[in-house]
């Protein structure tokens, strides 16, 4: 699939396409609309909009909300990850995210269809429905910085790039497929997605810049704060982003059975840890 001329944006419209196929197509610039014949079912598709911004109409629940309009309250994210995770109580919740509790209990109280109290402890109640609200409503956590293509493999690419960022000092987190290979082992990945506190230049390492639809590297500035503050690694690894946003940025770059799969961990997870 190619992009269409500068300043154009194609538009497909078709009564039915895989996930996977509207995907691949947001990640080539593409906007595909899924307008089925039957009248009781909803369109659904993407929407890259003028100023490459992603509109994501493929939740599977139309009664999808945000929990507060207006600019990414990431922290509201980060609680609601935190408690997807293991129960806990609000103090506990607001030490890790770094709020006031007053700020806690106003996005647990936003948040009462998914989530419920015993005593001082907080919980999730429905899974899947707050998981698949954070998936359909969490927004890109970084500005694109820069696109690369390399020889290597994403994953020999995200690992080299990352002992290089090690090395200089420069703080930084894997995301995307490659860090859910090394969360979830399932596939070969198709991108590298590594956030940093600064952009750099990777010709030296042999890389060369590429358009965004070409390239197996992104390099991205956080705007999330918990980005590069909530890192994980697992054994042998290099230092990965939470496994919420590496779900989030498998999605994003349209590898959906890497997702699925990052997203089974983390559910199989948090069975463990309630």
């Amino acid at each position: 699939m190619r992009r269409s001329a500068a300043g154009e944006r194609l538009l497909v419209i078709t009564a039915a396409a895989s996930a996977s196929t509207v995907q691949a197509a947001a990640v080539a610039g593409v906007s595909v609309l899924v307008a089925p014949s039957e009248v009781h079912r909803a369109t659904t598709g993407v929407l890259i909009l003028p100023g490459g911004q992603r509109l994501d109409l493929t939740s599977p629940d139309p009664t999808v909300r945000r929990l507060r309009p207006g600019r990414p309250a990431w922290a509201t994210y980060a609680i609601l990850t935190y408690l997807l995770d293991a129960p806990a109580p609000q103090g506990e919740l607001a030490k890790r995210a770094g709020v006031s509790q007053a700020r806690v209990s106003q996005v647990l109280s936003g948040a009462r269809e998914w989530v419920s109290n015993t005593g001082s402890l907080w919980r999730v109640s429905d899974w899947d429905g707050l998981a698949r609200w954070i998936g359909a409503t969490a927004p890109s956590a970084g500005d694109l910085a820069s696109t690369w293509l390399g020889l290597d493999s994403p994953t020999v690419l995200g690992a080299s790039i990352a002992k290089t960022l090690g090395e200089r000092g420069v703080r930084y987190a894997l995301s995307g497929d490659v860090a859910g290979d090394y969360l979830a082992p399932w596939a070969h990945p198709t991108r590298a997605v590594i956030y940093t506190e600064r952009g750099f230049d990777l010709g030296e390492l042999g890389l060369t810049p590429a358009p965004a639809d070409q390239a197996n590297l992104e390099v991205l500035i956080p705007v999330d704060p918990y980005v590069l503050r909530d890192t994980t690694s697992a054994p042998g690894s290099p230092v990965l982003a939470s496994p919420w946003r590496v779900w989030l940025d498998a999605r994003r770059v349209g590898n959906l059975d890497a997702a699925s799969a990052v997203l089974d961990f983390l559910r199989d997870r948090a069975r463990v840890a309630r």
